[in-house]
């Protein structure tokens, strides 16, 4: 088991390691997801949190377009193209997130720290291999007519495909455990209520709480999170009837 390590470390399961996720040109947003997927992997090269900048609805507003016309135009160099994405649920990598200044207007700085951990390179390694078999099969030989450059050969050797997951990475996004909540101590920033320790009227209610990040999207836990934390708000500060 990939996060076998991990679970004995934490000493409880965690759930799925790898998450997969199969495109093809069956689904007819394609275009406009490749547009906004690669304008995502060009900034992603100038900043580790680009989302926070202003141009950027901007340009995915007009990368957007620009798929949607190219999928109208009947262009067909997607047409025939597949592609196998796979997630790391639960990397053992730990980055950081500090201030800059006391100005509180003043962007963080953000460290994401990605792959420093070799376990987290070992289980993408297996993650290609386990990807390359399943092109491979031979239920799917009718249509796999070709890799992309850029993909390791079948018989290629542990260092090339570790270089090329290095070099071919990108981020899902979903920062987390960044105020991590629990008892106070130094790993941790909120209590279970998300109060920051030390500071007064002062409550996370993001991702940023989790002990550790969830197996799969955030989107759900987060949405959770809020009404968990909203509630313990209103009930300390209801009127007493």
């Amino acid at each position: 088991k990939i996060g076998q390590s991990r679970e004995e470390r934490l000493g409880k399961s965690m759930g799925s390691d790898l998450e997969t996720i199969f495109n093809s040109r069956i689904e007819l947003s394609l275009y406009p997801k490749v547009m906004v997927h690669e304008l995502a992997a060009l900034l992603s090269k100038l900043t580790a949190d680009y989302r926070s900048w202003l141009p950027l609805r901007f340009l995915s507003d007009l990368a957007l377009q620009w798929g949607r016309w190219k999928e109208r135009s009947g262009d067909g160099a997607f047409s025939k193209a597949l592609e196998l994405m796979t997630i790391l649920n639960h990397p053992q990598s730990r980055g950081a997130v500090k201030l800059r200044s006391a100005d509180p207007h003043a962007a963080p700085a953000v460290d994401p720290n990605y792959l420093s951990e070799k376990e987290d390179v070992d289980a993408m390694v297996e993650a290609f291999r386990r990807m390359l078999r399943i092109f491979s099969a031979p239920s799917l030989a009718p249509y796999v007519y070709a890799f992309h450059p850029a993909t390791p050969a079948v018989d290629a050797t542990e260092a090339e495909i570790s270089d090329y997951v290095r070099s071919s990475i990108r981020t899902t996004w979903h920062y987390s455990c960044t105020t991590r909540m629990g008892p106070a101590t130094k790993e941790n920033v909120c209590d279970p209520q998300g109060r920051v320790h030390g500071v007064k009227n002062l409550r996370v209610a993001d991702a940023g709480l989790m002990p550790e990040v969830v197996s799969g999207n955030t989107h759900a836990a987060c949405v959770m999170i809020g009404d968990r934390i909203g509630s313990f708000i209103v009930s300390e500060h209801a009127p007493k009837l």
